[in-house]
């Protein structure tokens, strides 16, 4: 098997290409994962306040079913 430097080349030329789009690729999802908009401290407590209230009130419901039977 003979290699040509045409085949080197280019073979080294589309490695370089993958490269470059995997550093692109790592460099979109750092951006995306920093401009991330978080809500507040203030939102987050409200949201498990509601989910505690809800699950509170699931579990009465359930347990007023198991009573029933």
């Amino acid at each position: 098997m003979q290699l040509h430097i045409g085949d080197i080349i280019s073979t080294i030329f589309i490695l370089l290409i993958f490269l470059a789009m995997f550093f692109v690729m790592i460099k979109m999802i750092k951006n995306v994962k920093s401009t991330a908009v978080l809500p507040s401290r203030d939102t987050l407590q409200q949201h498990v306040d509601e989910l505690t209230t809800r699950v509170r009130d699931l579990e009465e419901q359930v347990h007023d079913l198991s009573k029933r039977q």
